[in-house]
């Protein structure tokens, strides 16, 4: 993906969670099928106008027969996955319903260990009610969450959206023992 924002959500997913995470560009997805031979497992959905590239499988397996070297660079999805739900798993041990809180929301917003290439603020769009669910709490205790952040001046509320004014800070809160 060169543009836009999609939000992933995997099959194991139940109702009451429907958005495993949010991506941002440099997203590769659809590999699966080409290097398990079995049939995708995560559904995507854009979230506003995208960019994508596509290449056939058999165009692909014939790029990386003339350039085996490449194959390093699809396996690397694989653990670039891997430590996204590692990340996701770690983030919902969290036992401090604020802190845990947080942490989905700099990591919805592509932000969670550093800031990604672009200037702040960092809009993550979500609405509470997803961020509620993908940090396993009720939209209640997110919404005033959120109003504190707000007050503090670390975040903005919009429309669908909550604009990360502070990400370095909102990081300190989540990394800092409770």
């Amino acid at each position: 993906m060169a543009r836009g924002t999609v939000t992933l959500t995997t099959a194991l997913s139940v109702p009451d969670t429907p958005l495993t995470t949010i991506s941002h560009p440099g997203l590769w997805f659809g590999y699966v099928p080409l290097l398990a031979n079995d049939k995708l497992v995560t559904s995507i959905m854009a979230r506003c106008d995208v960019m994508v590239g596509t290449i056939t499988p058999s165009d692909l397996e014939a790029l990386l027969s003339t350039n085996p070297p490449w194959w390093r660079h699809v396996g690397t999805l694989g653990i670039l996955y891997g430590n996204l739900a590692a990340n996701i798993a770690a983030d919902m041990m969290i036992r401090d319903s604020r802190r845990r809180c947080v942490a989905s929301l700099l990591r919805l917003g592509n932000c969670r260990a550093t800031d990604p290439d672009v200037a702040w603020p960092i809009e993550a769009p979500m609405t509470q009610e997803e961020l509620a669910a993908n940090a396993n709490l009720s939209r209640t205790s997110v919404a005033s969450i959120l109003r504190d952040l707000e007050d503090q001046k670390l975040i903005r509320l919009g429309y669908r959206s909550v604009i990360l004014d502070k990400p370095d800070v909102l990081r300190a809160i989540v990394d800092t023992d409770a």
